[in-house]
């Protein structure tokens, strides 16, 4: 049986219940703050009351974040849950030659230069992930434009409705530039098969990197794999491997070798 008096019962009884009471308002208030239903906290000690508000550490973050979207090259395009155009940066104004002030806040459906945006989200966005990809665009110039295109879904802070945030980075040039690496080295093939004479391409390194068709043929070489990569130096014998190197030293000085030596097939 307890000895303690029952008023001190009862007061420890009130006090549990009032930690009690504390603790569950603890829990609301870092609930709400998870949400965003607060915007301030007054928080009292020893030395009086401060307050902490949500605003200033969002104002600085969103400042920075909004200073960084507006000086880069990629284009920036964010929409709300329900389409309606939140956000378009510089670069994004110029690739699709965007009126933003008349752009915000009207849904995308209805902005005409962001055609391309509105079919990549009917079409490729899902709502729990992102999409990352390469499109195809005409502009007002009807000039075909490369692409790099991500989306990606995004929360509203204080609404709850899943918004999607868009970049864009044109890659034409990049695409040119490898259509054309691409023309090079067809052209090359093309000089390379229509020569009787065996032809080789050597990577600086002295390794084999191409044959052409005649050259397999006079080298008795029905498969080429095994021997791609190997040193070129290693297909001749050893007596004619101070003129490999010096023929390899003379290209890479851009200029010319030419030695005579005798080179069996790979069938001997």
């Amino acid at each position: 049986m307890s000895t303690m008096p029952p008023a001190t019962r009862l007061d420890l009884v009130a006090e549990n219940a009032e930690l009690r009471a504390r603790l569950a308002e603890a829990e609301d208030m870092l609930r709400a703050i998870r949400r965003g239903q607060i915007d301030a906290l007054v928080m009292q000690s020893d030395t009086g009351s401060r307050v902490y508000t949500r605003q200033g550490v969002d104002s600085a973050s969103n400042r920075t974040r909004d200073e960084m979207l507006e000086i880069i090259s990629d284009a920036v395009i964010a929409v709300d849950g329900d389409r309606r155009v939140t956000y378009v940066n510089p670069a994004a104004r110029q690739l699709f030659s965007l009126d933003a002030s008349a752009a915000l806040g009207k849904p995308a459906s209805e902005i005409p230069e962001l055609r391309l945006l509105n079919g990549l989200i009917d079409e490729n966005f899902i709502s729990n992930g992102e999409w990352h990809g390469e499109v195809v665009d005409r502009g007002r110039d009807s000039q075909r434009r490369h692409l790099e295109a991500t989306l990606m879904a995004r929360q509203n802070d204080c609404a709850g409705s899943a918004g999607i945030l868009a970049t864009f980075r044109d890659i034409s040039d990049r695409k040119r530039a490898e259509e054309e690496l691409r023309e090079n080295e067809e052209f090359n093939r093309s000089l390379m098969d229509g020569s009787p004479d065996c032809v080789m391409v050597l990577v600086v390194d002295g390794r084999v990197l191409r044959m052409n068709g005649p050259g397999l043929c006079l080298m008795e070489i029905d498969d080429f794999g095994p021997l791609c990569g190997q040193e070129w130096s290693a297909l001749w014998p050893p007596a004619a491997r101070l003129d490999i190197e010096r023929a390899v030293a003379a290209a890479l000085a851009g200029d010319t070798y030419a030695f005579p030596a005798f080179c069996p097939t790979a069938k001997g």
